[in-house]
């Protein structure tokens, strides 16, 4: 699980973040994507979802 996880990381579709419990991963938002070229530009957030892993 760990390497799955740490390769979600390295592709972009994971970032780490402080959160009020510390440390976190949680997916890469809409825009984070975009900007790093892995989302097209028609893409919408209704077909994508959001999670968040906090205490990493």
């Amino acid at each position: 699980m760990g390497g799955l996880i740490s390769q979600m990381v390295r592709q972009g579709q994971l970032v780490t973040a402080d959160t009020d419990n510390g440390l976190g991963i949680r997916t890469a938002t809409e825009g984070e994507r975009r900007a790093r070229g892995l989302l097209p530009e028609e893409q919408n957030s209704k077909n994508t979802g959001n999670m968040m892993i906090q205490g990493w």
